[in-house]
């Protein structure tokens, strides 16, 4: 009997474990899911099984819930490498990836089909089992049981859809400090279908002193609809904020406007363009009170700056603040933006952006200068100078475009380099896996990379039929491809195609990197910030400004001194600084910041003073030229990363700029008794207020104040100091001070 009872229980245990293997061998047969670039396929069952109402699929009731409880993250398995011999895509962007990682990796280690409810994937992030990145969500959580009935139910792939979209309703928000708004996420799937996914998407809140978000509680209902009342949005602190919210391979940003208090009455602005109504727009939503226009000393100094890289002399502000015209602005812009100045300036500031300095040789940089310079004065479009470099072969020295292929050591270095310096976008980030922040896959990114593979670029840029790009996931070569996901045909003509698709498909790209990158140069912020990194997810302070700039800009074919002209007509780029109503405001531009010059304008500047006071200098020895050596160049550079026009520097690199300038050799060798504008100043020979003048005119192009007047002359006529200090030296410290101020170095 005890042998017979101890057979009986062994027979039962071999039963139980039979029909366990069995259950297992069933669920692999049935769970055979797409692996984009692993070599995986979905099974054509899977696909066709019927499907009952309440079944769960992988990617819209499984995924969601390991995005929102963080185990995707590139902090937790959704790393390049995994944790503990568990990888997922990062945030879920490879559903059928992750369905093999979770269900077949380690031989299905992670699931148990026989008992649902001792699964690893359950077990381990509810804490039942030790676990390296700690609880992510309670074993009677809604998660959990979701988990465990998509176990029960064998663990299957479900429907092969996946989000192609996620938008959130509404798309802004404008809410009053303390008070409550919803937000609720819809999902679009490929087959068309909305779901309600307010309950499981992951939102990210940068700013937790801004924003309280409560987030509902997982609901876990296939059809999510209604899921929740939605995402609870708690207004804490005044200002422009963004909230992320993502879905397994999509993400979406909401604009949260929280004005500030209507403690006084918001002023009306000029609204001279349709700029500025639409910014006008945006200010009284956010109870802001632009800053008044500068007056015409600020507005020729600005205006001369940033269209030509020039203070303009004295005689020339004399000229246009004594001018009764009342249109003389506008005359002035077109003036400027018709002279060689402006024409050498921004060939400089194209040349900046499109990063001619790293082009293969010294000599293929300034051809690749040269020409841009000639473009500007021939009216080219961007457009066609893009299309123009992208088709180049030859010699940068016999044909100066080339060199835009040479900027880069090989094609997926190029594929950066092209993406964020023609279309504003980090496509870097897609080499490793699809980018988490924006719509850009692998396949984007190599598919481009495979156009740029086939260009060979030393010593000569040529066509290479045979050039292959590697994309990593797959180990094959990547099929060349557009950023619009189609494929090129013609391995002769990759970069026709390529031409044509900027022409049409990604003419937004480009007008849109172009635009942002002008309104950066000429207000010091873009629209956009970082000016490299326009997505989705990161929209412009001023969405309507931008689309109208866009728009207008294609209309224009991509010429720049039309974009120029009207931005530089908009009350927003006439503005003053800061007023108490509006001192808040950092970002949505209703009061301007001085901007920082570029170390080569202000190397012109200081040349300028000490060696041409008064006059002009010859443009053959301007810095910003990539053929004029400089040493004292290289000393500002190295003081300053600001290549262009900024606003706000490091403290690190601000102090240490002010510090080469107070007492670096730069300007101390260039200011001293024996300096040119010393020696003007002594050989006027009149009362001191009238070289006082003439100092405040020659360095900084004004008159000087009254109260500046009084500390001056007071300086040099006094008896102690004058007989402490020749006159000369006297002379030489009021024009250092001059030169080493804020106002020397900054556009106002």
């Amino acid at each position: 009997m005890l042998i017979r009872h101890f057979n009986s229980r062994k027979r039962t245990r071999l039963a139980g474990l039979f029909a366990h293997w069995v259950l297992a061998f069933a669920a692999f047969l049935l769970v055979l899911p797409a692996i984009a670039g692993s070599g995986f396929s979905p099974s054509p069952a899977v696909a066709s099984l019927p499907r009952t109402e309440g079944e769960i699929d992988f990617t819209t009731g499984i995924l969601p819930a390991l995005t929102k409880a963080g185990c995707n993250t590139g902090a937790c398995h959704g790393a390049a490498t995994g944790r503990g011999e568990f990888r997922l895509s990062l945030f879920g962007s490879n559903p059928a990836a992750d369905h093999f990682a979770i269900v077949r990796h380690l031989n299905s280690r992670r699931v148990n089909l026989a008992f649902p409810e001792k699964s690893l994937v359950v077990l381990k992030p509810s804490g039942e089992v030790d676990h390296a990145g700690g609880i992510r969500f309670t074993a009677t959580s809604s998660e959990a049981m979701q988990l465990r009935q998509w176990i029960r139910d064998g663990a299957e792939f479900g429907r092969a859809r996946k989000a192609v979209s996620l938008r959130s309703e509404p798309p802004a928000v404008v809410v009053d400090p303390g008070q409550i708004s919803m937000i609720r996420y819809i999902a679009v799937l490929t087959d068309g279908t909305e779901l309600d996914v307010s309950d499981c998407v992951a939102v990210t809140n940068p700013d937790e002193d801004a924003l309280q978000i409560d987030l509902p509680d997982f609901i876990g209902r296939e059809n999510h609809s209604p899921a929740s009342e939605g995402v609870r949005v708690t207004a804490k602190r005044s200002g422009r904020h963004l909230l992320s919210a993502r879905f397994p391979g999509v993400v979406v940003a909401t604009e949260v406007l929280i004005p500030w208090p209507d403690s006084t009455t918001v002023a009306p602005a000029r609204e001279s363009t349709d700029i500025d109504r639409l910014q006008q727009q945006r200010f009284a939503v956010m109870h802001i009170t632009p800053s008044p226009s500068v007056e015409d000393v600020q507005f020729i100094h600005r205006t001369s700056l940033l269209l030509t890289g020039r203070r303009p002399v004295w005689d020339d502000v004399d000229s246009f603040v004594k001018s009764p015209l009342s249109d003389k602005r506008s005359r002035l812009i077109d003036e400027l933006l018709q002279s060689p100045d402006f024409v050498e300036y921004w060939s400089w500031q194209l040349g900046r952006q499109w990063r001619i300095e790293q082009a293969q040789t010294r000599e293929a940089a300034v051809a690749w200068h040269h020409w841009i310079r000639k473009c500007l004065t021939d009216d080219i479009g961007l457009f066609q100078m893009t299309a123009e470099m992208i088709a180049a072969n030859g010699s940068p020295a016999d044909n100066p475009p080339a060199a835009f292929s040479t900027v880069s050591r090989d094609a997926r270095l190029q594929t950066e380099y092209f993406s964020e310096a023609f279309l504003g976008v980090r496509l870097r980030c897609a080499n490793c896996h699809d980018h988490p922040l924006d719509r850009w896959t692998q396949e984007d990114y190599h598919g481009l990379a495979a156009i740029f593979a086939k260009v060979t670029r030393d010593p000569v840029v040529a066509d290479r039929p045979q050039g292959i790009n590697i994309n990593p996931a797959t180990g094959q070569p990547a099929i060349p491809r557009l950023l619009s996901g189609d494929s090129v045909k013609e391995p002769n003509g990759v970069r026709r195609q390529l031409i044509a698709w900027t022409g049409h498909d990604g003419a937004s790209l480009l007008a849109s990197q172009f635009v942002n990158f002008t309104w950066r140069q000429l207000m010091g912020r873009g629209l956009v910030e970082p000016a490299d990194d326009l997505r989705a997810t990161n929209p412009p302070v001023h969405p309507e400004v931008f689309q109208h700039l866009v728009s207008q800009f294609v209309k224009s074919e991509g010429r720049l001194r039309p974009l120029i002209r009207e931005i530089c007509l908009t009350e927003a780029f006439q503005r003053g600084t800061a007023i108490s109503d509006n001192v808040h405001d950092l970002h949505l531009g209703s009061s301007r910041r001085p901007m920082r010059l570029a170390p080569e304008i202000l190397l012109n500047q200081l040349i300028q003073v000490t060696e041409f006071p008064g006059t002009r200098f010859d443009a053959a020895r301007s810095c910003i030229r990539p053929e004029t050596e400089s040493d004292d160049l290289q000393v500002f550079r190295i003081q300053s990363s600001c290549s262009a026009g900024c606003v706000t520097e490091s403290p690190q690199e601000t102090l240490s700029l002010a510090l080469e300038m107070i007492n670096g050799r730069l300007v101390n060798e260039r200011v001293t008794p024996n300096s040119l504008i010393v020696k003007k100043l002594q050989a006027l020979e009149k009362e001191p207020q009238h070289m006082i003048r003439r100092m405040y005119q020659w360095t900084l192009s004004r008159q000087p104040l009254e109260s500046e007047l009084d500390f001056w002359q007071e300086k040099l006529t006094s008896k102690e100091t004058l007989t402490d200090n020749s006159f000369a030296e006297l002379l030489t410290d009021a024009v250092w001070t001059l030169v080493t101020s804020e106002e020397f170095q900054c556009s106002p």
